[in-house]
């Protein structure tokens, strides 16, 4: 199109009486260049078969998003009376947080687990990678979770945590892992060993609880849980009345600061034994 542009504009200044200027026609010899050299390319095999793969990956993307989504999703489709009986709406979630003050009479009663999940970001939609407990009778849970997304740099460089050719990696060293069902229900099995069991976390109300309360309900397991609980406690609101004015209250600064000692954050199982 540019070139035909630029032969157009020629023309008209051919007829006007005027030359196309120095830089006017090495523009127009680069353009024919380089749309010679895409017609060329364009003839190879490597481009034929890089072309066909992207249309055979374009074509599966299609075929699995109109098998979740159904007829709404499919090509050429309108919202006429069949079609809109087919579409429906998005159901209201299975179960909304209820946060209530905390009585004392509950923790006495209590059986304290501190828990910790690790992920492959750092968005609610993130998978768990490692889901890590402990109790207050020392017993300890610990699991590494096939994820179904790959984890982002970032998370790995945290966590230290890979997952490569069907197999998980902390650190560099393999480490057996399971798929996030049997991890859960394995969980779940682990709670209910102690009675009155209460998790606790630190900032587990804006990421732990709602990435945990996401793969349960995705895997049918949210009702055998909530029986295996009391509920949640949050350490940062904590940290926050009994050590003000710290420039971060994340868990390894709250614990350098009490201690004056440093430990190996983000591995899940290091967060809940410390």
């Amino acid at each position: 199109m540019k070139s035909y542009l630029l032969f157009f504009i020629f023309q008209v200044n051919k007829k006007l009486g005027l030359s196309p200027g120095y830089h006017t026609q090495r523009l127009a010899r680069l353009r024919d260049y380089q749309r010679s050299k895409q017609r060329a390319l364009a003839t190879t095999r490597a481009f034929k078969r890089k072309r066909l793969e992207k249309k055979a990956k374009m074509h599966q993307k299609l075929a699995s998003t109109e098998v979740r989504e159904g007829v709404s999703y499919q090509t050429g489709c309108s919202l006429d009376a069949a079609i809109s009986d087919d579409i429906q709406s998005i159901p209201a979630p299975v179960i909304t947080p209820e946060y209530l003050p905390l009585e004392p009479k509950t923790l006495n009663d209590s059986c304290m687990t501190y828990f910790d999940v690790e992920t492959t970001g750092l968005g609610r939609d993130s998978h768990i990678i490692q889901l890590s407990a402990v109790n207050s009778q020392n017993t300890k849970f610990n699991r590494y979770i096939k994820p179904a997304r790959p984890i982002l740099p970032q998370a790995s460089e945290v966590t230290g945590l890979k997952f490569q050719n069907g197999k998980m990696y902390h650190d560099d060293r393999e480490v057996q892992s399971i798929g996030i069902s049997n991890a859960l229900k394995a969980f779940i099995l682990f709670l209910k060993e102690i009675h009155n069991t209460v998790l606790v976390g630190h900032n587990s109300k804006i990421f732990d609880v709602p990435i945990l309360i996401n793969a349960l309900e995705k895997n049918g397991l949210l009702n055998n849980f909530m029986s295996s609980v009391k509920g949640f406690i949050d350490t940062l609101p904590l940290f926050k009345e009994c050590i003000p004015n710290q420039p971060s209250y994340s868990q390894p600064k709250i614990y350098n600061t009490l201690f004056g000692e440093l430990y190996s954050a983000h591995d899940s199982m290091e967060d809940v034994t410390l």
